[in-house]
């Protein structure tokens, strides 16, 4: 999982390549006003629609995610009181068709795995992702979600299904 510090020389860099690639990843965002404003602006949100606060709790849940040297920078930033988000693309606005196709098979850790036009190729693909879990390392499990016109629906139910089989 990646950390993106805002106020670093290649933040809004790395701030697009994760916009882009779907991936969930940990904000660091800037005191500084004006790139404060360019990172709602690329996570096209407005100042009080930011992501999810990250707390320290979740943080240590996310730990075995992240490298030792960027848990122990987010640490730091949230005991310096700094903000730091979790951004999670479902949450965001730019997440939704035609930008994205209509299935996912999403991660609440990684974020998008896939996208599909229809949900047999989804569920093969979840099927491919849970298949290649390691059981001997804990792994963050995915679901499929369905753009329902204005929300996200996670097809919960029909993923357990396909674990039965």
């Amino acid at each position: 999982m990646a950390v993106v510090l805002a106020d670093s020389g290649d933040g809004p860099l790395r701030l697009k390549e994760q916009l882009r690639a779907g991936t969930n990843f940990i904000l660091i965002a800037s005191r500084k006003a004006d790139v404060a404003a360019a990172t709602v602006s690329m996570l096209r949100v407005s100042a009080d629609r930011m992501p999810k606060r990250l707390t320290r709790n979740a943080l240590f849940l996310l730990g075995p995610h992240l490298k030792p040297a960027e848990f122990d920078l987010v640490l730091q930033s949230l005991e310096d009181g700094e903000s730091v988000y979790f951004v999670e693309h479902l949450d965001l606005p730019g997440t939704h068709p035609p930008k994205v196709r209509r299935y996912l098979v999403y991660c609440d850790i990684w974020g998008i795995i896939s996208q599909h036009d229809d949900l047999h190729d989804a569920e093969n693909a979840w099927t491919d992702y849970v298949t290649a879990l390691n059981a001997q390392r804990p792994s963050p499990e995915a679901s499929i979600y369905k753009w329902e016109g204005d929300y996200w629906r996670s097809l919960e139910t029909e993923t357990h299904l396909l674990r039965q089989i």
